[in-house]
C-alpha cells in the first residue's frame, strides 16, 4: 500500500487504518528527515549568531505549542484532538551564552506561560507586580535547580464545541 493514498487529513486526525511495518519505517524515516533538518538549520543560526558577535547578548528559546502522536494507540500525526501527553509535553531549550549553563535538563513541571517571564529574568529586566500568569525560572536555570513544584500544569483543548482538560 503507498502511503500516497492515504489523505492528507486523514493522516492529520489520526484516522489511518493499522499500517504495515514498511509504512512505519517510511514515516519514522521522513520524521528522522525532518529532525535533521531543523538540527542543521539550528546549527546554521548558532554559527550566524557567532560570525555577527552577538551569540553573547542572544536568548536562544527552542521549543512547540505541541507534540505529535507517533503510532500510540494508533494515531499518526495527530494534535488537534487530544491533550495525551505526547501531545502536551513538548521540549524548551533555552541557551544564553555564556550565562546559562551547558547541560541543565530541569525534571519539574514548566509551562509555556513561563518563558516570557523567564527571558524577562534572563535579562535582568524586573517587572512590577503580577502581570504574566508564568514564574521566572532563570534562577533555577543558573543554578541547576528544578523550581518549585506546588503548581499543576494544565493543557486546555477547545475546538468545536468540544472541550477537554488534563492537569498534571
Amino acid at each position: 500500500r503507498d502511503l500516497k493514498s492515504l489523505l492528507p487529513y486523514q493522516l492529520q486526525q489520526g484516522e489511518v487504518p493499522p499500517l504495515e511495518e514498511q509504512e512505519k519505517q517510511r514515516i519514522t524515516d521522513l520524521y528522522d528527515g525532518e529532525v535533521a533538518y531543523f538540527d542543521r538549520a539550528v546549527g546554521d543560526l548558532f554559527e550566524g549568531l557567532q560570525s555577527r558577535g552577538l551569540d553573547d547578548e542572544t536568548v536562544v528559546v527552542l521549543t512547540a505549542d505541541h507534540g505529535e502522536s507517533f503510532g500510540e494507540m494508533n494515531r499518526w500525526f495527530e494534535h488537534g484532538f487530544s491533550t495525551m501527553p505526547q501531545l502536551a509535553h513538548v521540549p524548551l531549550i533555552l541557551n544564553f551564552q555564556n550565562r546559562l549553563p551547558a547541560g541543565v535538563r530541569m525534571t519539574g513541571l514548566v509551562e509555556l506561560v513561563d518563558i516570557l517571564p523567564t527571558i524577562l529574568g534572563l535579562v535582568g529586566i524586573t517587572v512590577p507586580g503580577p502581570i504574566f500568569e508564568g514564574r521566572d525560572l532563570a534562577s533555577s536555570l543558573t543554578t541547576g535547580s528544578d523550581p518549585p513544584t506546588e503548581q499543576l500544569a494544565m493543557s486546555e483543548l477547545v475546538q468545536n464545541g468540544f472541550s477537554a482538560v488534563s492537569l498534571e
